[in-house]
């Protein structure tokens, strides 16, 4: 467990040595080198055991069958790297390689064009295996794993593309899904048999009983929530997790105003005011969806959020012990937390 007092210290450093990064980037000092930048890289335990799943005579035949775009990125990549093998598993999925997709236990099915999906093309086949990876990579760091049987929840799955990779790794859990998106939801129920989703609502709480799953995850969800929406899906993830459950989440913070404004991904002035309100209240937000909403979904407290560790940290405890807090480590962008629940006043 990281003690409040350990954390709150760690995340201050990192503060100052983020939003100095930022600061370069608008022209105050020179910019920050990459290996300023660099980040541990995390175990790749889903595909390493998909991969294993193939017989390595599976791919001899695979190049032949690639795009000239696949085949460039295809041969660029050093062989045996995790790199390689997640890409190997996608090509196999996207490629038809004599059933090699299906021994791992990915399938085929793509979202249409006219449906919500987080992912398309032959890097997005068969499911999103990094952030697969990444999950059970954060649950190995913090020490922690989903038991066996237990019933997980894909909080914000879009149409299904981690969770279905979840189940495909781990064939014993009870895998289920939701989000506001009715015809994601619909594709994912008719496509993917094996799991079970459901509508959400834009507020708490969800259908479902409370204490009822042992592990939530929610991959760039906290991201997009305002402040109080943010605060009331926290309390619901608890209401919904069996005592010493394992919520896993991903979200915007300084490390990502440092990486959008580097990149000049995003306009300065909303930067600027991203991080003159994160050290203020610790909580920037940018309405980025206007009147058409995100896919058909409008509502004034989903945009793109940005929550410093404080923020969080002051929201989650006592409810919450915190056992893993990592700075961009989803893509090089999003921090990485995982919580564990308790109830108030347990020690």
């Amino acid at each position: 467990m990281i003690s409040p007092k350990r954390m709150r210290g760690a995340m201050r450093r990192a503060r100052r040595i983020v939003a100095s990064g930022v600061e370069s980037t608008f022209g105050m000092v020179l910019p920050m080198s990459r290996s300023t930048l660099h980040r541990e890289g995390l175990p790749a335990p889903v595909t390493n055991a998909l991969f294993s799943r193939i017989e390595v005579d599976d791919f001899e035949a695979l190049s032949p069958r690639l795009s000239d775009e696949d085949r460039a990125y295809w041969t660029q990549l050093e062989p045996g790297s995790v790199n390689w093998k997640r890409t190997a598993l996608h090509y196999s999925v996207r490629y038809g390689l004599d059933g090699s997709g299906a021994r791992a236990g990915l399938t085929a099915a793509e979202p249409p064009s006219d449906v919500h999906a987080m992912g398309r093309g032959s890097l997005a086949a068969g499911g999103s295996i990094y952030h697969a990876d990444l999950i059970f990579a954060a649950l190995e760091l913090a020490g922690v794993e989903i038991p066996i049987g237990g019933r997980v929840l894909d909080f914000g799955c879009s149409s299904g593309r981690v969770i279905r990779v979840v189940k495909a790794y781990r064939r014993d859990l009870e895998c289920h899904g939701c989000d506001p998106n009715e015809g994601a939801i619909r594709w994912a129920n008719e496509n993917l048999p094996d799991i079970s989703f459901m509508v959400s609502p834009q507020r708490p709480p969800l259908a479902s009983d409370g204490s009822s799953f042992d592990c939530v995850f929610a991959i760039s969800i906290w991201s997009h929530f305002g402040p109080e929406a943010a605060t009331a899906w926290l309390a619901e993830m608890h209401r919904l997790l069996t005592p010493g459950g394992l919520l896993m989440l991903t979200t915007h913070s300084f490390g990502s105003v440092a990486y959008y404004a580097s990149k000049r991904l995003r306009p300065v002035v909303d930067m600027r005011a991203v991080l003159t309100s994160m050290l203020g209240t610790g909580f920037g937000f940018l309405p980025m969806f206007g009147t058409k909403g995100d896919w058909g979904i409008i509502d004034p407290d989903w945009g793109e959020a940005y929550i410093s560790p404080e923020w969080l940290l002051n929201r989650a405890t006592p409810q919450w012990e915190v056992l893993l807090y990592r700075t961009r480590a989803n893509e090089d962008n999003q921090d990485v937390v995982i919580l564990r629940r308790r109830d108030v006043g347990s020690p």
